[in-house]
Parts: structure tokens; C-alpha cells; sequence
């Protein structure tokens, strides 16, 4: 077995939580790490990542109904690590790394007219950014920027179509998952 065959799968798996269940679906068409996700119109989408080789701008679309995974548009930049998040109807991709160089980069993808386009770059480089949508804003939160860990987090307005810093976490986080929940209206939550 070779090393890509080892780290690079096209393995999918489905969840189900009434069964506690996990069982397989179609296969991915390419092998990917590194791999960005989102779920937009019933379709789960898989974003760029890398082969083993190289990273890639390949996206495909999987349709649960059908059990069947399709190419769409790819992106414009190939990277792996990126960050994703659904919003207003678009897939934002942010950020992620090409071979040796972290990117700021950020783009959208269109499900109707199954096009990519570019928006303003981020402030700062990061590779393994977390992406989420909080108040009508895109929040990407920590990462790498090619040589240090960042705590840092940068605000992205569509109605200017600008990036701006908004702060910093406790602590610098790579590839840390970013969530987003109502908290309950109570007066004290200790």
C-alpha cells in the first residue's frame, strides 16, 4: 500500500442517530485530505483538500437521494486545509495552504449558476482556519500563517465585501473546530 493509501481516502461514511449506526455510502470519486465540507441544498459538498500529491480545486456533490457523487466547478485556488462555512445561500472557501505557502485567499461558490467567485483576501494567511457564520458575518477564527499559531480572528462583511480584525482567543488554535449555538437566556450561567 502506498503512502497516498494510507492517508488519502474517498471512504464516506453516513451517521444515523436513531440507530446510533454508522454505514457506508458512495465513494468519493477523488482521494482527498485535508478536505473542507459544507451541506447546502440537501447536497453535501467536498472542497478542494489534497491527493497525497498535491492540493486540489476539485469540488464534488453528493446527492443522498441517489447515492451518487458529481463533479461541480472547481475552485480558483487549489488548496488543502481551508476553511468552509454556508452562508447566504453561497459555500465561502477561506484560506488553506498550497504546497509550502499558507493562503489568504477567499472565494464563493454559487449552487445556481455552479460558478466560483473571488471575494476580498483575508487580512492575514491562514491554513487550518475555522469558518462560521455569526449575525450575518463570517467569522474565521485562528490557523497558521507559515510560522506561527494565531489567536487572532478576522471578520468578513458582505455588504462591504471586507476583512476585518476582530480580536483574539485565549489561545492560538490550528484546525480547531468552530461552532455556532444560541446560549440560554438565563441571568447566571455559573
Amino acid at each position: 500500500m502506498s503512502q497516498t493509501e494510507k492517508c488519502c481516502f474517498n471512504h464516506v461514511e453516513r451517521y444515523d442517530p436513531k440507530e446510533n449506526k454508522w454505514s457506508k455510502v458512495a465513494p468519493m470519486t477523488t482521494r482527498r485530505l485535508g478536505v473542507a465540507v459544507a451541506v447546502l441544498g440537501g447536497y453535501l459538498y467536498a472542497i478542494g483538500g489534497s491527493d497525497g500529491q498535491r492540493p486540489l480545486n476539485t469540488v464534488e456533490r453528493y446527492d443522498p437521494r441517489h447515492n451518487k457523487w458529481v463533479a461541480v466547478s472547481p475552485m480558483s485556488t487549489r488548496s488543502k486545509h481551508l476553511g468552509c462555512a454556508v452562508f447566504n445561500n453561497y459555500i465561502y472557501a477561506v484560506g488553506g495552504r498550497y504546497d509550502s505557502m499558507e493562503l489568504s485567499s477567499a472565494e464563493r461558490y454559487n449552487p445556481l449558476t455552479n460558478t466560483w467567485s473571488p471575494i476580498v483576501a483575508m487580512t492575514s494567511r491562514r491554513s487550518g482556519v475555522g469558518l462560521a457564520v455569526v449575525n450575518g458575518q463570517l467569522y474565521a477564527v485562528g490557523g497558521f500563517d507559515g510560522s506561527a499559531y494565531l489567536k487572532t480572528i478576522e471578520v468578513y462583511d458582505p455588504e462591504t465585501n471586507q476583512w476585518r480584525l476582530c480580536g483574539c482567543m485565549n489561545y492560538s488554535r490550528l484546525g480547531g473546530g468552530v461552532g455556532v449555538m444560541r446560549a440560554p437566556q438565563t441571568e447566571n450561567y455559573m
